[in-house]
């Protein structure tokens, strides 16, 4: 049996397009806040947003961060990505539905 469904779980996984044969077909919601562009966070954040770029994926970040150019920073990652200062009030949970 447990051939059985590891041979199911390969046949499904043949079937489903991964995100590096179809790139544009992931798209990353998120949310972010760095009190400024010297948190080692933000360091990694706009990493991400370059990898992510490198693979083609969208990224729409909400961010609530003081500072507009930490926005223009990510936003200089990539043409594709969307990133926008938070105005709706609450924390992560309103960031992400606002993303959405």
């Amino acid at each position: 049996k447990s051939g059985r469904l590891g041979h199911q779980r390969d046949t499904m996984a043949e079937e489903r397009p991964s995100p590096q044969q179809h790139p544009s077909s992931l798209v990353v919601f998120t949310c972010s806040f760095y009190a400024s562009a010297a948190d080692v966070r933000f360091a990694r954040c706009v990493e991400f947003l370059e990898t992510a770029a490198a693979c083609g994926w969208r990224v729409v970040v909400v961010d609530a961060s003081p500072s507009e150019a930490i926005r223009e920073a990510m936003r200089a990652t990539s043409p594709r990505h969307v990133v926008r200062r938070q105005r709706a009030p609450g924390k992560k949970g309103a960031a992400l539905r606002e993303a959405l």
